[in-house]
């Protein structure tokens, strides 16, 4: 689209004239003397006008050779443009033509997007929506003195949470909507027809845990009383995953182990086994690869209060320790030093689950430790309680939510929540397949 340009064009839009009766165009009829339309400047200066404002208003530069600015504008407006912005473009700083979806990737690093300011822009809104599940932050900064939603900034934490924003065209942005992901939430639950199998190395799967990140796996198999480890090129997507070829035996310390856990930074690994009904310790020299574990010397006995230890889970910080036995309880045991073992108690705390399970396999706990959850052999489900003090077994409930897993698996035996819960995966024994379900619900 471009302005008139022809020599004998004004510089400066004549004033126009007083306004008419208005009407439709016609060609006239001679026959009749009735005069065709005369199409007057002022009527054409304002088509121009009502062309070109949108097409500027959407930061775009008139081009005499572009005949698509007018649809760009269109859909400027309406939020149809894309803007992929990842790590490699951060600090990203927005401009007008960037109005639309921002689809942010935070997967490589931490994603900062600088706003333009308020008062240059107030018709055309941004839509951002964050796609990776990585820990990395997602940062929208306000420009200048504007607010956003009378903050400076905004963080976008979860994946596929979403924001809509609009400026007043003045000092502020304001929420034209919001959706966030809320994890966790086990009556939201629905199997997602993804799942890997692990019987090529993890025969008899019985321990399962994931790396914070979502990109490595690992799988306790029992008959080779091995840790088997797996890569995942997509975080969490267990259509990604392969087996790294890395693995560790932990079979001299005991031939029947299930559960595992790790430490927050990966250098530290549990294994929970019913031969000696005990917690070992191992370091690893490589975070996150099990091919470099070797055994710490040291363990902890809970066999004074289980006989048959299968699950394993820690408090975020590893100063509380929580092993679940298929007699059907779970107890708790504090730490002295942080994920040290040969520092744990008993913490004299413990919580039945045998009413929901008769055979309970595997305890895990939200991040803010307000909710557990138990699956087991005996009802092929999970189960959900709350507690109403964080981390602190002794005060659990039940919930009455449950999610049967009996379709994927009639022995499951592990059980892991991604990072942000959106995620859980079970590892069933009878096929020695891991499945992943999908436990979120979105709400504004």
């Amino acid at each position: 689209m471009y302005k008139i340009d022809t020599t004998d064009a004004a510089a400066v839009e004549p004033t126009p004239e007083a306004p008419g009766t208005p009407g439709f165009f016609t060609e006239g009829d001679p026959g009749a003397s009735v005069p065709a339309t005369t199409v007057k400047a002022d009527f054409l200066n304002a088509v121009q006008k009502e062309l070109i404002t949108p097409i500027e208003a959407t930061g775009q530069a008139l081009s005499k050779t572009d005949g698509t600015q007018l649809w760009e504008a269109i859909q400027r407006a309406a939020g149809s443009h894309v803007t992929p912005v990842a790590y490699a473009d951060s600090p990203k700083t927005l401009t007008i033509a960037d109005c639309g979806l921002i689809l942010v990737d935070a997967t490589a690093g931490n994603v900062v997007i600088n706003l333009p300011a308020a008062n240059a822009l107030a018709a055309a809104p941004f839509t951002f929506i964050r796609i990776d599940a990585t820990a990395n932050t997602v940062t929208i900064n306000r420009a200048g003195t504007d607010t956003i939603n009378g903050g400076v900034n905004y963080q976008l934490q979860q994946q596929y949470e979403s924001v809509t924003i609009q400026a007043d065209g003045v000092s502020a942005w304001f929420f034209r909507s919001r959706e966030k992901v809320r994890g966790w939430m086990l009556d939201a639950g629905g199997y997602s027809g993804v799942s890997v199998d692990v019987s090529g190395q993890a025969v008899s799967c019985v321990g399962l845990d994931f790396k914070p990140d979502g990109t490595r796996m690992f799988a306790v198999g029992d008959i080779n009383n091995t840790v088997y480890q797996y890569d995942l090129a997509g975080a969490w997507d267990l259509t990604t995953a392969s087996y790294s070829g890395n693995s560790f035996s932990v079979a001299t310390q005991d031939t029947s182990p299930h559960g595992i856990a790790f430490s927050n930074d990966g250098t530290t690994m549990f294994v929970i086994g019913d031969a000696n009904n005990t917690v070992y310790q191992y370091s690893l020299s490589t975070a996150w690869d099990v091919s470099t574990a070797s055994y710490s010397s040291k363990s902890f006995s809970v066999a004074t209060q289980g006989t048959i230890p299968h699950g394993l889970a820690f408090k975020s910080d590893g100063t509380s320790m929580f092993v679940i036995d298929v007699g059907g309880s779970i107890y708790q045991y504090t730490l002295s030093t942080a994920w040290d073992v040969s520092t744990a108690s008993y913490s004299s705390k413990s919580f039945s689950v045998a009413t929901q399970e008769g055979v309970p396999q595997d305890v895990c706990f939200d991040s803010d430790g307000r909710k557990m959850f138990v699956t087991g052999a005996g009802s092929d489900a999970v189960h959900q309680y709350r507690l109403t003090t964080p981390w602190d077994v002794s005060t659990a409930a039940y919930s009455y939510k449950e999610f049967d897993i009996a379709a994927q698996d009639i022995a499951p035996q592990a059980l892991v929540f991604s990072s942000d819960g959106v995620k859980m995966y079970i590892a069933g024994v009878n096929s020695d397949t891991v499945y992943q379900y999908n436990t979120n619900v979105v709400y504004v």
